[in-house]
């Protein structure tokens, strides 16, 4: 499978993935918030944020096809902030 054939799967799976379709996130789209409920969302979201970097780092080596690779790290950098470590995704949400 080449790289574009994998990222239109990919795209396609997680457009149908049930947590994708979540109430919360529905209303959390929809409705007004106030800012109390945002940051406990922040919160609680901040705990996948922090571990997905370091999944991230294991995985970008393991990726054998350079294209695929070059798609991965675009994602990469963007979760590291573009290589300044305080707009990193987790230094965001710790700000936030």
């Amino acid at each position: 499978m080449d790289a574009q054939t994998f990222i239109h799967s990919l795209e396609e799976e997680i457009l149908h993935h049930e947590a994708v379709h979540h109430p919360f996130l529905k209303r959390f789209a929809s409705e007004k918030l106030t800012i109390e409920q945002i940051q406990t969302f922040g919160l609680q979201h901040y705990q996948l944020v922090k571990v997905f970097v370091n999944y991230m780092t294991n995985l970008l080596p393991k990726i054998p096809d350079k294209d695929a690779a070059d798609l991965f790290r675009t994602v990469f950098d963007d979760e590291f902030g573009q290589h300044t470590i305080f707009r990193s995704h987790p230094a965001l949400y710790r700000n936030f």
